[in-house]
């Protein structure tokens, strides 16, 4: 990912990225059991899924064009927090978000919790990241996470 947005950033024909999911969900986020064996002790430090150039949180991302999150079904993990750090976010009145890695220990590192908590405040996002609670789109929009709210 960190070179799309390389060259997204170089491209001067686009002004703007419109990230959205073909199916039933925006993204489920990455297989947490294949997460949870690519950190053990003894695993290839190459093949942490932790290193993978795809894991560059759009948080770090240096470029200036905008970025809008076009949410349908659901966003867990590390791509709810992709949706957090974009700059607009419009999702289905169906959509939910969740940061179901907290279940197994893993903690969510994709840099959102930086952005929530000024978006929403300190109690706030600790309860969105600690307790592993699905969040509807209504509910994001409330918040100040979303921006809009459509029917599907």
């Amino acid at each position: 990912m960190d070179s799309v947005w390389k060259w997204f950033d170089a491209e001067p024909n686009l002004s703007v990225a419109i990230i959205t999911g073909t199916s039933r969900a925006f993204s489920a986020g990455a297989d947490l059991k294949e997460w949870n064996n690519s950190m053990a002790d003894d695993a290839d430090p190459s093949k942490r899924m932790g290193n993978a150039p795809a894991f560059k949180p759009l948080s770090r991302r240096l470029g200036k064009k905008p970025v809008i999150a076009a949410l349908n079904g659901l966003a867990m993990g590390g791509d709810c927090e992709f949706v957090v750090n974009c700059d607009l976010a419009v999702a289905a009145e169906d959509a939910y978000f969740g940061l179901p890695e907290i279940r197994r220990g893993i903690a969510a590192i994709g840099g959102a919790l930086p952005r929530l908590i000024r978006t929403i405040g300190l109690q706030r996002a600790s309860e969105f990241a600690l307790t592993r609670r699905n969040v509807a789109a209504r509910e994001m929009l409330r918040l100040g996470i979303v921006n809009r709210v459509v029917r599907t």
